[in-house]
């Protein structure tokens, strides 16, 4: 399995696409937008069993773990260096409800917890999760560790989701709202992301079984049938909240949906032969994902004061181009200067 997959290059590469998406396309219309929103947030779970397939895949040992810890870390700084400008600006600047004093705490707070800088969230759950993962490990089998994750996960699912079910004196809302205020919102840290590098550590512990005991009929069935539990979901939670979903980020049914889109990826993968290099549009997924939001907040601001007077899927399109081109850009840095291979 040193190989590297690039089946898995393709998903990651369609899934930051889909993540942009999430973050610049807007129908204005408020059905469209559920289940276009509802539809692509497949694309940071993905991520999340992506990156723990591949760390998990080599051999479990405390040195493999620093070292992606390392990477990961490296890749932090580089994005939170390069965003700097507009981290400032929506932490700082922007933010008229808090003191300086305040603001400074809740950013050292949410970067211990979750976000620095724009998207940062899914790196720092990344490392808590695998640490997390890796130490359960020394003491529990995969099931116990699958089991506990998804408890976990049922705090992201109803903080997000399920929120309307609950009053605002119940003890689930308490819970979360304590949760909230001590940590962070729990779709946007580690419970959201431990699941799915649960999975992805079971997919690579059980690869060959798997994929030994994968065909074309399982995976449509896989794929048809985690679509359809997604669409009951959600058709349920539009249907019962009433507007009142806290958002979209964390729903049940985007476990098998995304561990199906996985699955289904890594058998393809073995079935048909992919005869270019993946490398490009791996290190480009990277790029789109935390570039997209300086390029979505500049063409955001000149469509709204009119002078860039573009529709949303042109803005879409503008933001998916800047950040192709930007890739471009830093591979021909990185030839030049070390530091830009931390982009990556």
């Amino acid at each position: 399995m040193g190989k590297a997959i690039k089946s898995l290059d393709i998903l990651k590469f369609i899934s930051a696409i889909s993540i942009i998406g999430l973050h610049c396309f807007r129908f204005n219309i408020a059905t469209y937008d559920y289940w276009y929103i509802c539809a692509n947030r497949f694309g940071v779970p993905c991520f999340f069993i992506i990156s723990s397939f591949l760390l998990f895949r080599k051999k479990l040992k405390w040195e493999n773990i620093i070292l992606f810890i390392k990477r990961i870390a490296k890749l932090y700084l580089f994005w939170f260096i390069a965003t700097i400008p507009l981290t400032i600006y929506s932490r700082f600047i922007a933010n008229h409800t808090l003191s300086l004093e305040e603001k400074i705490i809740n950013f050292i707070h949410t970067t211990i917890w979750s976000a620095s800088f724009s998207g940062s969230w899914y790196l720092m759950a990344l490392i808590q999760g695998v640490l997390i993962i890796f130490f359960l490990k020394k003491y529990l089998p995969n099931s116990l560790i699958i089991f506990i994750s998804l408890l976990i996960y049922f705090i992201p699912c109803i903080a997000a989701s399920y929120n309307f079910l609950f009053t605002e004196n119940s003890y689930i809302t308490k819970f979360i709202s304590l949760f909230t205020t001590i940590i962070f919102r729990p779709y946007h840290c580690f419970p959201a992301g431990l699941i799915y590098i649960s999975i992805g550590m079971c997919i690579a512990e059980n690869y060959y079984k798997i994929i030994s005991n994968m065909s074309y009929k399982k995976g449509i069935f896989l794929i048809l049938t985690s679509i359809s539990l997604w669409f009951i979901e959600n058709y349920y939670i539009y249907e019962a909240s009433n507007g009142f979903r806290a958002d979209s980020d964390a729903f049940f049914s985007l476990i098998p949906l995304s561990t199906s889109l996985i699955l289904i990826t890594l058998y393809l993968n073995t079935k048909i032969s992919i005869n270019f290099n993946t490398c490009l549009i791996r290190e480009m997924s990277t790029i789109m994902y935390f570039s997209q939001f300086a390029f979505i907040f500049i063409l955001s601001k000149l469509q709204r004061i009119n002078v860039l007077p573009i529709s949303n899927i042109t803005l879409y399109l503008l933001v998916i181009f800047s950040t192709i081109i930007l890739t471009y850009i830093l591979r021909s840095l990185r030839t030049k200067y070390n530091i830009f291979k931390y982009a990556f």
